[in-house]
């Protein structure tokens, strides 16, 4: 008796003998009733004599389970489809212009794993925080194929910050600060352990945010902090970050009677080199800058009240 199986929709939930979702790789045929349609190996599948008995059968083939292993590759790039339609709390659908990009799960992995790593700089978390991290976001939100790759190790997150991290956030910096004149401040210390810390930064004028802005450059860890010790970090540090001693104006420290000597070396340095030394309005420029700018808003508002009727 001659049979008329179709395609039924029940299918798609089932697994194979790969163990996906019939639904990743097959869907309904366009043509027939009878046929399913095999997306990774693009051809007609017909069910009208065997069912969903067909379709295992085509699993087992050489060229599906060839297909299906390079389309769940990690390096498979991928149509992606980014800036979907949302809804607003008024009830009003918001259509924003769809994009299609490009993109792998390798790709979507390495993007989630620097992003916890960023996450975890800011937020100071210890390196050791991201042991079974996997398994807590798999319990969070589920196993999918990013989670399926995503790994993340005391070792491998010391490596994103310091290798992939921290020279593009350096390269940001230096193309942020271009050719804008900065202030070099440093604060030496020692830490719990007892050693020696020296903790750099710079103040400059940045212009995509109209503002001064203050970042930290390096930290480094001395034996002895001598004038003469400090003076060549400080020119090592500017080195390291592309800052041309010709634009420094002034060095900041935390204390106005601290390290006098280093401000007077820098300042020798400078006139020999560029025959301007730094902007001198004192050991606490802070201080100083801050105290005539208080006296300035104190002399307007009297003159604004003695002027106006």
């Amino acid at each position: 008796m001659e049979k008329n199986c179709k395609f039924l929709a029940s299918w798609s939930e089932k697994d194979d003998e790969q163990g996906y979702k019939v639904r990743e790789w097959t869907t309904k045929a366009q043509s027939s009733d009878n046929e399913a349609y095999c997306k990774v190996c693009m051809c007609n599948i017909d069910v009208s004599q065997k069912g969903f008995q067909a379709v295992t059968q085509h699993v087992s083939t050489t060229k599906h389970r060839k297909n299906m292993t390079a389309q769940k590759s990690v390096g498979q790039m991928r149509l992606t489809s980014i800036g979907a339609s949302s809804s607003s709390a008024t009830g009003v659908l918001n259509e924003s212009p769809s994009v299609l990009q490009l993109c792998s799960v390798r790709d979507q992995t390495t993007r989630a794993e620097l992003i916890w790593t960023m996450k975890s700089v800011a937020s100071n978390f210890s390196t050791s925080s991201c042991y079974d991290l996997k398994a807590t976001f798999q319990a969070m939100f589920g196993l999918s194929n990013v989670l399926q790759n995503f790994s993340l190790r005391r070792t491998k997150i010391t490596y994103l910050i310091t290798e992939a991290l921290a020279p593009y956030f350096k390269n940001e910096q230096r193309k942020e600060i271009g050719n804008s004149y900065f202030t070099l401040l440093y604060d030496e210390t020692t830490n719990a352990a007892g050693r020696k810390e020296l903790h750099t930064a710079v103040r400059y004028w940045c212009e995509p945010t109209n503002c001064v802005v203050t970042q930290h450059l390096e930290t480094f860890f001395i034996g002895k902090a001598r004038s003469d010790d400090l003076l060549r970090k400080l020119n090592e540090v500017m080195s390291n970050a592309s800052l041309p001693s010709s634009n420094l104006l002034m060095l900041g420290s935390n204390r106005p009677n601290v390290n006098k000597a280093v401000l007077k070396k820098m300042d020798q340095e400078l006139l020999k080199s560029r025959k301007k030394g730094l902007v001198n309005i004192g050991t606490c420029n802070i201080h100083t800058t801050h105290n005539a700018f208080r006296k300035s808003m104190k002399e307007l508002d009297t003159f604004l009240n003695v002027g106006l009727p």
